[in-house]
């Protein structure tokens, strides 16, 4: 499995993160309620669709490792120097890769929970944007306090089931590749209805 410098990978993530928050400026609040609930296809999601789904795994993602970290501290824990990936964090990460990194899962589709896809839960508004925002915040956030504790030893349990858990390094990773790649998605619709201006 890959290891990290610890200090590096908070930085990168970090990175990642406010160029999550700068598309999503650039790109998404210039568009109107309308144009964010547009779907380009019946099967395909709209902007706020995209965004919707990310807020739902954040609803248990950043809570969840805020009250790990937390409680870390409270216990003194102490960061590493280096942080090395587990086996199913890792394959998390890789799994949800966005098209570009070449990853041979990056390509691939998986089908949303029924909890997290917005078209069976049918609750989507144009506020999904504001609260991505909010959470994009949130999560720099929890990367500051994450390089204060050890990145293996806290563990975050995964969204479906609470026996399964990861390494807070590698939940940080999940959470951001993840988002990473419905931003991306999110920008293809977004193009589309600026294509379909002109």
């Amino acid at each position: 499995m890959p290891s990290f410098p610890s200090p590096e990978l908070l930085r990168g993530l970090r990175r990642d993160t406010q160029e999550l928050i700068e598309v999503a400026n650039r790109e998404f609040v210039p568009l109107s309620p309308e144009q964010l609930l547009r779907k380009p296809a019946p099967d395909k999601w709209s902007v706020a669709q995209c965004l919707e789904h990310l807020n739902r795994y954040g609803l248990h993602y950043l809570p969840a490792m805020q009250g790990r970290i937390g409680a870390a501290r409270g216990r003194a824990s102490r960061p590493e120097s280096t942080f090395r990936a587990g086996w199913l964090g890792n394959f998390l990460v890789r799994s949800v890769q966005p098209m570009h990194t070449g990853s041979p899962r990056a390509n691939l589709k998986y089908p949303a929970p029924k909890a997290y896809d917005p078209d069976r839960t049918g609750t989507t508004t144009a506020e999904a944007l504001p609260v991505f925002l909010r959470q994009q915040q949130t999560t720099l956030e929890l990367l500051e306090a994450a390089g204060r504790v050890n990145l293996e030893a806290v563990r975050v349990p995964i969204s479906v089931t609470s026996l399964i858990q990861l390494r807070l390094g590698d939940c940080l990773r999940f959470v951001i590749v993840h988002n990473q790649r419905h931003v991306q998605q999110a920008q293809r619709v977004a193009a589309g209805l600026m294509q379909g201006q002109r």
